[in-house]
């Protein structure tokens, strides 16, 4: 190769006068330092290029302002990941300031080199955000020893870096950790295995099915998909009893949850704005918050919570007094939800309850015996017309838009009540010598 055709090849061939009042650091190991290091030195400095030569260990390079770094791979430092993690932090010069970077080869075969540096790496973090390159279908074949694979984007507006022209064959089956940003497949890797997997995150994918392919999921305890918008199907067998948290959270094409009455460990389900959403089967009695804000639910089969042979109903929170550990119930514009059934059993941890926005709710039952509830957030509710009683403890109480005529007496516990625009309230009952703040 010509010296001419070698600068293009390191500045790239858009550039019309690369070279002049340029200043390049070139980072190797020792031995690579007084031969071919040497060499290139001697070229470059003939063109006008000041030089700058860095052993792999001194960093002190990245204070240097050079516009280009090249990065010479040899026998000795190829498969050391010591220098795989100084590579990583060239390759921070360029999120930070646009430096390029251009790795060199010398006396190693390139499709080597990941074998070798990366069969027993136990975690790799990669910010994409600095990097534009393709990606091997078989990039993670050889990396049996990986524990924790984090792929994310530190500036959220640039647009997914990372290219898969032949797809992802195989992810590692040990992985604990597995957290990957705007994945881009509608898939996981036909030969993945979730049975050593602790948490699955994978926010703003392109995922269309989550299947777990086997039942041995003992390990799995939290699941984030949320914004997943081509999410369809989401298929966790019970026999994920450690699961502790699921957030599908505007993944706005699914439309089934399965059941997970025999998750007992499950303490959050967050499924807001999961608005093709109009049944949850199946919860178990132990979890604390519920978020259904902005779903399509419509009626929940009690039967297969309750083992009850009653039909359905659109009843909602009949079902949940089945749940005495629930803390929060946010089911702020369901706007399908017609009636809040009496509740004299459960609920006994219930400290927020938000129905917000529930167009069609028009009466509450008695609540006297929420004696956790401090929150009840009615606003919105333009058909509501009835309460009953308030929880006897109740700090805060929201009732702006509804259709209240006559509230109930307000218990001394209260601190603050928002009821602008009720137009058709008449009267009010006031039983403590403070009115709340409003």
């Amino acid at each position: 190769m010509s010296r001419s055709s070698f600068l293009v090849d390191l500045y790239g061939a858009e550039s019309k006068n690369p070279i002049l009042n340029s200043s390049v650091n070139i980072i190797c190991e020792e031995t690579a330092r007084y031969s071919f290091v040497s060499h290139l030195s001697a070229a470059l400095r003939r063109e006008g290029i000041s030089i700058s030569v860095f052993a792999d260990t001194d960093l002190d390079y990245r204070n240097q302002g050079a516009t280009l770094s090249v990065v010479v791979f040899s026998e000795s430092n190829a498969f050391s990941l010591t220098w795989v993690d100084n590579f990583a932090k060239v390759l921070e010069l360029r999120r930070n300031n646009g430096h390029k970077v251009t790795p060199v080869f010398y006396g190693v075969d390139p499709s080597g080199t990941n074998q070798g540096c990366w069969r027993h790496r136990r975690d790799i973090s990669l910010d994409t955000s600095s990097l534009i390159f393709d990606v091997n279908p078989d990039a993670f074949k050889k990396m049996v020893s990986l524990r924790f694979l984090k792929v994310y984007n530190s500036y959220s507006e640039n647009a997914p870096r990372l290219n898969f022209p032949k797809g992802l064959n195989s992810l590692p089956c040990e992985l604990r950790l597995l957290h990957w940003e705007n994945y881009p497949f509608e898939y996981l890797p036909q030969g993945f295995d979730l049975h050593e997997l602790v948490e699955l995150n994978m926010p703003y994918s392109q995922l269309k099915k989550l299947r777990a392919r086997t039942k041995n999921l003992e390990m799995l305890k939290r699941i984030r998909l949320c914004h997943s918008q081509q999410l369809v199907e989401f298929d966790i067998p019970f026999e994920a009893q450690s699961i502790e948290l699921i957030d599908l959270q505007g993944c706005t094409r699914l439309e089934s949850f399965p059941a997970m009455t025999k998750s007992q460990h499950l303490r959050v389900l967050n499924l807001t704005g999961c608005r093709s959403i109009k049944t949850v089967p199946g919860l178990p009695p132990h979890i604390e918050e519920l978020n259904l804000q902005g779903t399509s639910i419509e009626e929940i089969p009690i039967s297969i919570v309750a083992g009850s042979s009653r039909p359905n109903c659109k009843e909602l929170m009949n079902h949940m007094k089945n749940f005495p550990g629930l803390e929060h119930v946010d089911l702020e514009k369901a706007k399908k939800l017609i009636k809040v059934s009496p509740y004299d059993q459960g609920f006994r941890k219930l400290v927020r309850l938000n129905i917000k926005d529930c167009f069609h709710l028009r009466s509450l039952p008695d609540m006297y015996n929420l004696e956790s509830l401090q929150v009840l957030d009615l606003s919105g509710c333009l058909h509501l017309e009835e309460i009953k009683c308030f929880p006897r403890n109740m700090k805060e109480l929201y009732l702006a838009g509804t259709s209240i005529r006559e509230l109930p007496y307000f218990p001394e516990s209260l601190e603050f009540l928002n009821a602008h625009d009720c137009y058709l309230l008449k009267s009010v009952w006031l039983l403590f010598e403070q009115l709340p703040r409003h």
